[in-house]
């Protein structure tokens, strides 16, 4: 999960209270009459000082007053977590992933770890998949892990993506809680579990 605050933001001519939030890609705000929804890629400028945090994207810019957080946003607007990072692969970890192709993700991985194919005793199992019936296999992925070991699930979110309720009730039912979410890309998101500390 990301940053949240309750601020006041100025953009233009108008100031409202309200709450921001700081995700991996955007930033936005809802408050009063104002809401924004700021891509952190077409960022010409960012910057803090004195408790405001100053961010500057297209023809527009806006101060967040965030206080002592002002300073923390800014350094993760420019250093920005990936999603390696963010999953918690750190190195010397057996990975095996299963149904993710996106090129930018498993090169990132690649420079950390190299995926095994699905074997007894992994630290991490990443497993993509875009319709309902591929939640039956969460059961025997399960196997595959260390008793500490996490499997992710990756898949659409989103109105036309895969509904959360039918996901949580596939991996409750295989036998695993969920700990965490994270956005994996602009339409995916990714769940992890574990197995439960009882049953370890």
């Amino acid at each position: 999960m990301g940053s949240e605050a309750k601020c006041a933001v100025h953009c233009g001519d108008v100031t409202a209270e309200g709450k921001a939030y700081l995700e991996s890609a955007e930033l936005t705000f809802r408050g009063g009459d104002l809401r924004l929804r700021i891509p952190l890629q077409g960022l010409k400028s960012a910057s803090a000082a004195d408790g405001v945090l100053l961010v500057s994207w297209g023809e527009q810019s806006a101060r967040f007053h965030l206080g002592k957080d002002a300073e923390k946003w800014l350094a993760k607007i420019r250093n920005p977590k990936t999603v390696v990072d963010k999953i918690g692969i750190k190195a010397g970890m057996v990975v095996s992933v299963l149904g993710i192709a996106d090129e930018g993700f498993l090169g990132q991985l690649r420079e950390r770890v190299t995926p095994v194919p699905p074997q007894n005793d992994l630290d991490v199992v990443l497993y993509g998949f875009w319709t309902l019936g591929a939640l039956d296999e969460l059961a025997s992925l399960k196997t595959y892990l260390k008793p500490n070991g996490a499997l992710w699930t990756v898949y659409p979110k989103g109105p036309k993506g895969l509904p959360e309720s039918a996901v949580r009730a596939a991996g409750l039912g295989a036998g695993l809680v969920d700990t965490k979410v994270v956005g994996f890309s602009e339409t995916l998101t990714a769940v992890k579990w574990v197995i439960p500390v009882s049953q370890r």
